[in-house]
């Protein structure tokens, strides 16, 4: 359950606690429902005040005998039992201080669980009213004529490509042709990242991920640098093959 406070800080409470209230010096007894938190807030009051000098009725019994000592909080009431406990002798109001660090508030409230499921079926449904951008709208059309599903319920769709990036790519074939080289330099003194690549590729070319191009296919062409990355100390996967989209 989320408790939103101050600032719309939002805690997340997996647990609760029921709770039985009574005074250490009369009858009232009160039921609480509580939520569980790791800390409630900040040591209070933040600093230990001098009160040797305050006017306290020595014969009060006070259900905090030591309320001006810096302590740490054990429960935080809500409002509908708070007129409840108070007596006609309170003692309450601000210690004076030269250098204050800190202002320390408690409010809180608690998300019902309404609100929250409305809130997701808000976000789970799609946005019939939205407008596309040209780019978005280009996007949107790609994918309806080009989707489908496969054999396996899969769905399919192609790679949306913008014509007018082409240009802007340039030529790609020497350094890929570059990073090939430098690779099967290093399969020359390591025949164990050799064979590992390998296995990589042609699992990849089983997938269907790619396949071998015998020729030069018609313009635009790309090339693809790749380039191995070899981790012995892995538990699980040693080489990895890394290809480099940013080229």
């Amino acid at each position: 359950m989320p408790v939103s406070g101050i600032g719309q800080a939002v805690v997340k409470v997996r647990y609760s606690v029921s709770v039985q209230l009574s005074s250490r010096f009369g009858s009232l007894e009160h039921s609480l429902d509580c939520l569980v938190l790791p800390n409630l807030t900040v040591n209070l009051p933040t600093r230990t005040a001098d009160i040797s000098a305050w006017n306290v009725p020595k014969h009060l019994p006070l259900a905090d005998p030591q309320f001006n000592v810096c302590n740490g909080i054990d429960i935080i009431v809500g409002a509908e039992l708070f007129s409840m406990i108070l007596l006609e002798y309170i003692i309450a109001g601000k210690v004076p201080t030269s250098s204050p660090t800190s202002v320390t508030c408690l409010v809180s409230t608690v998300e019902s669980l309404d609100a929250q499921v409305k809130k997701f079926w808000e976000v789970e449904n799609f946005d019939q009213g939205k407008v596309y951008t040209a780019l978005e709208q280009q996007c949107e059309t790609h994918f309806a004529r080009t989707h489908s599903r496969n054999a396996k319920g899969r769905y399919v769709v192609r790679l949306p490509v913008r014509q007018e990036m082409f240009p802007l790519i340039g030529e790609t074939w020497s350094t890929a042709a570059r990073r090939l080289y430098a690779v099967e330099k290093r399969f020359r003194a390591d025949d164990s990242l050799r064979s590992s690549y390998v296995q990589f590729m042609e699992e990849y070319q089983q997938l269907n991920h790619m396949e071998e191009v015998q020729t030069r296919v018609a313009l635009p062409q790309f090339f693809l640098p790749h380039h191995a990355i070899s981790r012995p100390d892995s538990s699980t996967i040693k080489t990895r093959v890394v290809f480099d989209g940013s080229h």
